[in-house]
């Protein structure tokens, strides 16, 4: 399994580039390819991130190609779970998923971070994604900031 990470500030035009990486690995695959995925990360809490995902949602739509999008905000697991050997995957991004999983719960008082044992559960499910993807015939592509 090809594993890519594509690291870069906010705004530095790595989602771009990772969807473009993606894309051509996909093409070059259409053979073997079964599906292109994009898996997004990105919660609209505010105008700005609002702005910025329907931006990358334009992005997409105007390739040549159609994404399938994952809304995976939390449940990364859970999406991993689904993912088919011989697909192509777009995670976008790694560090927008760690920040929600964070602070999941902040909207009801108490996020992860202050509740007992929730971040040591958050990293075990994380640990049997990660062994889970291993497993896995995919190609996947990780933007990190």
């Amino acid at each position: 399994m090809p594993l890519i990470f594509i690291t870069g500030g906010v705004r530095s035009g790595k989602s771009h580039f990772a969807e473009q990486a993606a894309l051509q690995h996909y093409e070059a695959q259409s053979s073997t390819a079964k599906r292109l995925l994009y898996l997004a990360s990105g919660i609209a809490l505010d105008h700005e991130m609002e702005k910025r995902i329907l931006r990358h949602q334009a992005d997409r739509q105007a390739q040549p190609i159609q994404w399938l999008t994952v809304e995976a905000p939390y449940a990364i697991s859970e999406v991993f779970e689904t993912l088919r050997d011989g697909d192509v995957v777009l995670w976008d991004c790694v560090t927008t998923w760690l920040t929600n999983a964070f602070y999941e719960g902040y909207d009801k008082g108490t996020p992860c971070l202050q509740q007992p044992g929730c971040l040591a559960n958050k990293l075990q499910v994380v640990k049997q994604a990660i062994q889970l993807l291993l497993k896995k015939d995919v190609t996947f592509f990780c933007c990190i900031q």
